[in-house]
C-alpha cells in the first residue's frame, strides 16, 4: 500500500476486523476457509480423531491429575507476583522448576506407600507423570483443533452461504491489499 492511497489503510482495517468478529462468531478458525470441502474426508478425519480421542483420554486424564494443581498454582503466584506482563515468561519457569519437582515428589511419596520398594515402578510413575503432563497439553490442543473442525462441518452443512461470503470478503481484502 503506497502512503499516497491512505484511503486504503482505513478500508483494510475495517475489513479485516470484520472478518474478525464474524469468524469468531462462527467459532471457526481462518484457515479452514483455505480448505477444500470434501465431506466423506472430513467425517473420516473426525470418525478417526473420535478414536484417538477415545484411546488417549487415560493418558490425559493421568497427565491433568498429575499436573493441573500445579499449572493452576504457577499461573495464579505468577499474576498476583509479578505486576509487568513481560515478566510472566521466566518467572513462570522459574516457579515451574521448584513447584512441579515438588509436587511430583509428593505424588511420588503417595504412590510409594502402595509399591513396596520396587525402585523401577518408582522411576516409572516418576517419569511418567511430566510426559503425560505434555500429553495433556496437546491432547487439549487437538481436541480444540477437533471441535473447530467439528464446528465446520457442520456449518458448511447448514450454513454454506455464511462460509461462502467469508471466503468472498477475505477474497476481497485480499485484492485491496496486493492489488493496488
Amino acid at each position: 500500500i503506497r502512503v499516497s492511497q491512505p484511503w486504503k489503510i482505513k478500508e483494510i482495517a475495517l475489513l479485516v476486523e470484520s472478518l474478525k468478529i464474524r469468524i469468531e462468531h462462527l467459532h471457526i478458525k481462518s484457515d479452514f476457509l483455505d480448505r477444500k470441502y470434501r465431506t466423506s474426508v472430513f467425517v473420516r478425519q473426525l470418525v478417526s480423531s473420535f478414536f484417538v480421542m477415545l484411546l488417549g483420554f487415560p493418558l490425559f486424564l493421568f497427565g491433568m491429575i498429575h499436573n493441573f494443581l500445579q499449572y493452576k498454582l504457577v499461573d495464579l503466584l505468577v499474576i498476583r507476583m509479578v505486576k509487568d506482563v513481560e515478566y510472566h515468561a521466566p518467572v513462570s519457569v522459574l516457579f515451574s522448576l521448584f513447584v512441579y519437582p515438588a509436587a511430583y515428589t509428593g505424588f511420588l511419596i503417595g504412590f510409594s506407600s502402595f509399591v513396596d520398594n520396587d525402585f523401577w515402578w518408582k522411576l516409572a510413575y516418576f517419569v511418567s507423570m511430566p510426559l503425560s503432563g505434555l500429553f495433556s497439553y496437546y491432547y487439549v490442543r487437538y481436541y480444540r483443533h477437533i471441535s473447530f473442525k467439528r464446528k465446520y462441518i457442520f456449518l458448511m452443512r447448514k450454513r454454506k452461504s455464511d462460509i461462502e461470503t467469508l471466503k468472498q470478503e477475505r477474497e476481497s481484502l485480499r485484492n485491496l491489499i496486493f492489488k493496488s
